[in-house]
This record gives structure tokens, sequence and C-alpha cells, in this order.
């Protein structure tokens, strides 16, 4: 925050990955109130591709002159709007991460579920428990047609070690992307609670819910 004061920038909208699963908003939000320029910081409650899109738009909202206030508004609308999806090969890495039981890990290997996962509201939860690998990417891809509705779409994949499959899903999803679909490595963050072989959409509208161009 200092750097940014010392290139003349008046006021700072910082944004942050979901605080349900990193400490950097807390410590943001600590950084702040000391900062010498006034800064908003915001828990964004989401993560990779979702985070990213929203922050670009973010940025060109500021570029137009738009208020801070409506800037983050227009964030928080795309946000709130944007769907992530994960499958992962195994529950043993959300157990270490306490996001389940061990009993529930126990029973997942046990049954040989390929779970999908969601981040709702900033946490993962478990929206399905798919029986194959193969399955469950066609979930993925039953749930991201779902979720993206009529309106037009940006769509991401994301991956951690399996670039192959990765490919493959950014295929099928193409016909529902307003935008090409990029496939991107996971965010570490996301990495280290979901592990080796997890597969990963994202659905963003294509435009801020609350469209216009603000005050």
């Amino acid at each position: 925050y200092a750097e940014l004061a010392r290139a003349g920038y008046a006021r700072i909208l910082s944004v942050h990955l979901s605080g349900e699963l990193s400490g950097t908003v807390e410590a943001a939000r600590l950084a702040a109130a000391d900062a010498e320029r006034p800064v908003t910081v915001v828990d964004s409650r989401t993560v990779g591709f979702a985070l990213g899109t929203a922050v670009v738009d973010a940025a060109v909202d500021a570029g137009v002159g738009m208020p801070v206030a409506r800037i983050r508004e227009r964030l928080e609308a795309t946000v709130d709007s944007s769907h992530v999806l994960f499958t992962v090969p195994s529950l043993e890495q959300l157990r270490r991460g306490g996001r389940i039981s061990g009993l529930a890990s126990l029973l997942g290997t046990l049954l040989q579920v390929r779970p999908v996962m969601a981040v709702d509201d900033g946490a993962i939860g478990l929206v399905d428990r798919p029986r194959s690998a193969a399955r469950a990417v066609d979930r993925l891809v039953e749930l991201a047609v779902e979720r993206a509705g009529e309106d037009p779409v940006r769509i991401a994949v994301h991956e951690y070690g399996d670039p192959e499959t990765a490919m493959q899903l950014a295929e099928r999803l193409q016909p529902i992307s307003t935008t090409p679909v990029p496939v991107v490595e996971l965010p570490a963050v996301l990495a280290a609670h979901l592990g080796l072989g997890a597969l990963g959409v994202v659905i963003c509208p294509l435009e801020s819910p609350t469209g216009g161009s603000g005050d």
C-alpha cells in the first residue's frame, strides 16, 4: 500500500481470495489500518479464474474513473454470479486440510468415489459423489451447463497434473462459453486443498450483472 501511495494513487481497492481458504485477506486488513491512503479490502469469497475475472473487470472500471463503491458493487455482483466446480481423485487431501471428516474420507476411498466439489460462499463443499473419473468429468459438464443458464458466460478449466483431460474438458465446454475456454493450472492454495489430478470448471458472467458503467 505504501508503494501505491508513493506512486500517487489516492484510493486503493484490495481484492483477495476467499478468507475461508487463506489468511491473506486478514493480513490485508491489518495493513490497511496503517496505510497512508484509504484502502477498501474485499474478501472475494472465491478463487482462481472467478477471482481473476472479477479483478480484471474491476481494473477496467477503475480505468474509466468509476467510483470505488461502484467498482466494488460490480465486482461482488460478478463473483456472486460465478460458479467454481472441481473434481478430485481422492478425499484424503481434503481430510488432511480439515474440510471433511476421517470417516467420510475412508468411506470415499472404500467406495472408490470421485467427488465433485464447489466453492460456495468462500468454502469448499461436496456437490456429488460419482463412482468414476469419467463420470465425474461428465458431471462437471452437466453442472456447468446447468449453472451457465441462458446468459452469455466466460468459462475456464483449471487443472493440476492432468492437462490432457483438462484440454478435452475445455473442448466439451466451448459450445456454452461466449469466449475461448482457457486451461489454467490450479492456484497453489487450491492445489494444496484438492491434490494432484484435480480438475475444475469456472463459470463467470460475460458482464457484471449490475450492468451499466456507473455514475
